[in-house]
C-alpha cells in the first residue's frame, strides 16, 4: 500500500490539482471540492491497481478495485471503508483492499 495523501485539507486551487492528478477513478475525482480533508491510498488487487479515497469530514469513503468504485461509510479508529452492495451483503475493506469482514442481511 502506498499513502498518496494522508488528511490533507484541500485548502487552495493547487491542493485540489495536487489531489486530482493522484486519482484514478473519474466519480471520486467529481466528489472533490475546496475545503475538504482527504487521504488517497494505492494498493494492488489481483494484479491491478486499485485505489481508496477518504473523505474525512462527511466520513465517506469510495473503493476502487479495478471494476468501478464502491461508495460507503469511513470508520477512523479502524481505518477501514464499509459498503453495501445494495441486495444482501456488506463488505468492509482496509486501506490495501482487503476484505476484512463481511456480513449478510
Amino acid at each position: 500500500m502506498t499513502v498518496l495523501m494522508r488528511q490533507r485539507v484541500l485548502a487552495s486551487q493547487g491542493d485540489l490539482e495536487s489531489a486530482q492528478f493522484l486519482m484514478t477513478s473519474d466519480d471520486q475525482l467529481a466528489e472533490l471540492q475546496l475545503g475538504q480533508t482527504v487521504s488517497v491510498f494505492d494498493f494492488a488487487y489481483e494484479g491491478r491497481n486499485g485505489q481508496l479515497t477518504v473523505w474525512h469530514d462527511s466520513g465517506r469513503a469510495a473503493i476502487d478495485l479495478g471494476e468501478g468504485s464502491l461508495w460507503g461509510f469511513w470508520d477512523e479508529d479502524s481505518e477501514t471503508i464499509l459498503v453495501d452492495d445494495g441486495n444482501s451483503r456488506r463488505q468492509q475493506f482496509n486501506t490495501v483492499g482487503e476484505i476484512v469482514a463481511e456480513y449478510g442481511r
